[in-house]
């Protein structure tokens, strides 16, 4: 299984592709702490499940969101449970957790 992590916060990146990497081991996790580089590694390899933050500092995690699943409709998107949002965003995103990421968010 192919997953991605993205996270503008190296700590918290480093902490996401830990948890999964406990969680799913066999799976191959990468993580990117620009939008930019994620796309490009989606493109080229297709991860089945995308872990994203949502508040980058320039760009806009809700966008990669929309492009990833435009490039791959089935795609198991999970984001932080910090935003509130209307019905518009959770098209986007298959669930939603907890920023304080545990082995059962995962």
């Amino acid at each position: 299984m192919r997953i991605l992590a993205v996270d503008d916060e190296p700590i918290a990146l480093k902490g996401l592709m830990s948890a999964i990497s406990e969680v799913v081991p066999n799976a191959e996790v990468n993580g990117f702490g620009n939008i930019s580089d994620a796309l490009l590694y989606a493109y080229v390899n297709h991860p089945q499940v995308a872990f994203l933050d949502v508040n980058f500092r320039a760009e806009s995690g809700l966008d990669l969101a929309k492009r990833l699943k435009e490039m791959n409709p089935k795609i198991n998107i999970r984001a932080p449970l910090k935003i509130h949002c209307c019905s518009k965003v959770r098209i986007f995103y298959s669930r939603f957790m907890s920023k304080r990421r545990s082995h059962t968010d995962v």
